[in-house]
């Protein structure tokens, strides 16, 4: 039997993130050879995720990555058992590790059969397995967001909310991207985006059948008013109804005179598109 000295252990640790004494076990099973022993640890870390794979993961983080020109943005969602892991900073690392992984990449489709960037040997799907291990938890990687820089002027902003149980990522298109007003204002509009829920960007991006609905929902509260009032009154209806879905037509929450399309062009700015995710929504 080899002779397993504490540095191979904690060496092994380091690198695979196992637990001491099956950092131990693969080691004397691996007579002391420390990458069959990484192997005989990867292979036990598939097992137990195949044992917990069923296991409900309800809980979780959403994570946010954004390049060092903010010409490139993602978020990612990975889904746990528990809301300690799901706080926990080193998982919370892990998967905001994924949303650079999308970023960097340039995809956000099927996100666990990525090679992994700096490491094309490896999956991301490895990774799951290393953390499954670490954690002792069912983990499901869940919704992916890319945005990718479209035109010559484009911005991203990202902002997270209670640890990442909502996350959010806004596009811009803005003539100075280096000012402090538009630095300033592009971070209010996350953080408007992340209280304010809007659905759409812009009323033409609402569906045509949830139109006709508020319109139908108005018209029978209506009853036995003038068919030329009850069209006022719908109209009227309809404007509240897109100030309250679209963003741009959001009363920015900073200060509800103005529209967020009109705060944004306050600063030379114009909102291109957003995303907001929310843990168990």
């Amino acid at each position: 039997m080899a002779n397993i000295t504490a540095q191979q252990v904690n060496e092994l640790r380091a690198r695979t993130g196992a637990g001491l004494m099956d950092c131990k076990k693969a080691l004397v099973e691996a007579e002391g050879d420390a990458d069959a022993a990484a192997e005989i640890l990867r292979k036990k870390g598939a097992a137990t995720r195949d044992k917990k794979a069923g296991r409900t993961a309800n809980e979780g983080t959403i994570q946010s990555f954004v390049s060092d020109d903010a010409s490139t943005g993602a978020l990612v969602e990975v889904n746990c058992e528990s809301d300690f892991v799901g706080k926990n900073e080193l998982f919370q690392a892990f998967v905001k590790g994924l949303a650079a992984q999308i970023a960097t990449s340039g995809s956000a489709d099927n996100l666990a059969e990525q090679p992994l960037v700096g490491d094309p040997s490896k999956k991301v799907n490895d990774l799951f397995t290393e953390q499954i291990t670490k954690t002792g938890e069912n983990l499901v990687p869940g919704r992916t967001v890319l945005f990718a820089k479209v035109g010559t002027n484009g911005y991203v902003q990202s902002y997270l909310h209670n640890g990442g149980k909502i996350a959010v990522l806004v596009g811009f298109e803005v003539a100075d991207a280096t000012s402090d007003a538009f630095k300033t204002l592009a971070k209010q509009v996350a953080m408007h985006i992340a209280a304010a829920s809007p659905l759409y960007l812009t009323r033409d991006e609402v569906p045509a059948e949830t139109v006709e609905k508020e319109k139908e929902i108005v018209a029978a509260q209506m009853t036995g008013k003038p068919a030329q009032a009850i069209e006022k009154i719908v109209q009227g209806k309809l404007e509240k109804f897109y100030a309250e879905v679209c963003l741009r037509e959001q009363p920015f929450v900073l200060d509800t005179a103005k529209s967020v399309a009109a705060a944004a062009n306050a600063v030379g700015a114009i909102v291109t598109r957003f995303a907001r995710l929310q843990i168990g929504a």
